[in-house]
C-alpha cells in the first residue's frame, strides 16, 4: 500500500470511508485527496492510487458521503424530534409489512420489490427493514417461484444496496449475496448476467467487502454458495479475483474452525472456483489449504454434509495431474475417506465420491497407487465397508436418478467394485502366505 506523511487529524473512519484500495478503507482526508491506514496510522495516498479506489455509490466527488451531509445537515436544523424519527421507522415497517404479504407469484413483484429497494433514504436504521424485506423475498421467490429469471431486473439495485450500507452492514452483506446466489440457482441467464462485465465491478466490490466481516459466519457462507452455483457456469468464475476469494474462504475456515456450515459451503466453493484454474490449485497446496480441509474433516467426520463436500472437493483435485497426491496420503486422508463412509453408510452422494477418489489414487495415480492400495488393503473392516458402498452406488446407478450429473454412478460403480477386488485378492494373498508358512512349520 502505498504511504505518505502522517495526517495531523484521524477522521471519523466510518462515517469518512469513501470507498476501497486493495480491500482497505478509503478516506477523505478534508484536501481534496485520499488517505488509508498504514501501521496503525492514517496516511495520505498519491494522486496516481486515485483510478484504484472503488469508490462508494453514495459518495460525492469532493470525497464527502451523503451520511455525514444529512448529519451536518440536520445539526444546523436541530434535532429532530422523536416522533419524527418514530414516524419514519413505522413507515419503513409498514412499507416492509405490504411487501411480506404479496405473492411469490404476484407478476408485480419484481416492480414492487424495485420500487422499495429506490424508496431508500440513506438511513441504515430507517432503511434496514425495507432492505431485509426485499431481499428475503427475492430468496423466498427464487428458491419457491417459478420466476426467478424475471427478478433479474433487481441485480442493479441489489448491487446499489450493498455499495451503501455493505461496509457497514454484515446483515446487508449477507443478504445481497445470498439473494444474488438464489436467483442465479434456477437460472443460467442469471448466472450470465452476474459475471459479465457489467456487473462484474459489483460483484468484485461485494467480494471485497467480505474482507471487513470475516467474523460474521452468515456472511462467509452466502459468498460460499455465490461461489458454487457462478461455478455452474464454465466461464463464470474468471469473473472474479479467485485468489482473493480463496483468501476470503481459507480465513474464515480459520475463524470459524468450528463452523460445519462454514466449512462445508467453503469446501464446495472451492471446488467450483479452482475446477478449472491450475494457479488456484496451486496456491492451495502451497498455503496449506488442502490440510486445513483434511483438518476439518477429522473434526467434522460425523456430519454427513461436510463429508460429501470434502469428498466433491478432493476429487475435483484428484482428477488433475498437477495436484501432489501425496499430500492427501500424508495428512491421513486415505483413512478419514474410509471413516466418512463407515460414519455414513448409506449417504449416496458422499459414498459416490469417496469411491472414485479412493480409485483414482489407488488405481491411476503412479507415484501414490501403491501407498494407497497398501492403506486401504491393511485397515480393519474394510472389505465390508466397500461391500455396502458398492450395494448403495449399484442400487442409485439402477435408480438412474442423476442423469444430468458429469460424474455418473456407472464410473463410481466400476471404482467401488474394482477397489472391493483389491482387497479380497489382498485377503487371499494374506491367506496362502499363511497356510504356506504353516506347512513349511508343518515339514520342520
Amino acid at each position: 500500500m502505498p504511504s505518505g506523511g502522517c495526517l495531523a487529524e484521524e477522521p471519523d473512519r466510518r462515517s469518512r470511508a469513501v470507498g476501497l484500495l486493495d480491500g482497505c478503507p478509503v478516506y477523505a482526508d478534508g484536501h481534496g485527496g485520499y488517505a488509508t491506514v498504514v501501521d496503525g496510522e492514517l496516511r495520505s495516498l498519491p494522486a496516481s492510487a486515485k483510478d484504484k479506489i472503488i469508490v462508494f455509490a453514495d459518495t460525492h466527488s469532493n470525497g464527502t458521503t451523503l451520511k455525514r451531509q444529512e448529519a451536518s445537515s440536520s445539526t444546523t436544523m436541530g434535532h429532530r424530534s422523536a416522533n419524527v424519527e418514530q414516524s419514519h421507522v413505522r413507515a419503513a415497517c409498514a412499507t416492509a409489512s405490504k411487501l411480506d404479504e404479496m405473492d411469490i407469484d404476484n407478476i408485480q413483484l419484481p416492480n414492487a420489490i424495485m420500487a422499495n429497494l429506490r424508496s431508500l433514504t440513506g438511513d441504515l436504521d430507517r432503511d434496514f427493514p425495507i432492505i431485509e424485506s426485499a431481499l428475503k423475498k427475492i430468496i423466498e421467490a427464487s428458491t419457491n417461484g417459478p420466476k426467478a429469471e424475471e427478478l433479474g431486473v433487481c441485480f442493479p439495485a441489489i448491487a446499489e444496496v450493498a455499495r451503501k450500507y455493505g461496509v457497514v452492514s454484515g446483515r446487508v452483506v449477507h443478504l445481497c449475496l445470498l439473494a444474488i446466489a438464489k436467483m442465479c440457482f434456477k437460472s443460467r441467464a442469471n448466472r450470465r448476467h452476474v459475471t459479465r462485465v457489467s456487473f462484474r465491478k459489483d460483484l468484485s466490490f461485494m467480494l471485497e467487502l467480505v474482507g471487513f466481516h470475516k467474523h460474521d459466519p452468515k456472511v462467509q457462507q452466502s459468498l460460499s454458495k455465490l461461489l458454487s452455483i457462478i461455478g455452474l457456469e464454465e466461464d463464470g468464475v474468471q469473473s472474479l479475483d479467485n485468489k482473493l476469494a480463496l483468501g476470503h474462504i481459507m480465513e474464515a475456515m480459520r475463524v470459524h474452525q468450528n463452523d460445519k456450515d462454514v466449512f462445508g459451503l467453503g469446501c464446495h466453493a472451492i471446488a467450483a472456483i479452482s475446477a478449472n484454474d491450475s494457479t488456484l490449485r496451486a496456491k492451495l497446496l502451497k498455503d496449506d489449504g488442502l490440510v486445513r480441509v483434511l483438518t476439518g474433516l477429522r473434526r467434522f467426520v460425523e456430519d454427513g454434509k461436510v463429508c460429501n463436500a470434502v469428498a466433491q472437493l478432493l476429487y475435483c483435485l484428484c482428477i488433475r495431474v498437477d495436484l501432489g497426491h501425496h499430500k492427501i496420503i500424508e495428512n491421513e486422508g486415505i483413512e478419514l475417506l474410509i471413516s466418512a463412509m463407515e460414519e455414513h453408510p448409506t449417504h449416496t452422494g458422499l459414498i459416490k465420491f469417496v469411491a472414485l477418489v479412493l480409485s483414482h489414487l489407488a488405481f491411476m495415480s503412479p507415484k501414490c497407487n501403491q501407498s494407497t492400495q497398501e492403506i486401504l488393503t491393511k485397515r480393519a473392516g474394510v472389505e465390508k465397508t466397500l461391500d455396502g458402498a458398492l450395494a448403495t452406488i449399484t442400487t442409485e446407478h439402477q435408480a438412474n436418478r442423476d442423469p444430468v450429473e458429469e460424474v455418473g454412478w456407472d464410473e463410481a460403480e466400476k471404482a467401488a467394485r474394482r477397489l472391493k477386488d483389491l482387497c479380497v485378492e489382498a485377503r487371499s494373498r494374506d491367506a496362502e502366505g499363511q497356510r504356506v508358512a504353516f506347512e513349511d512349520c508343518s515339514e520342520e
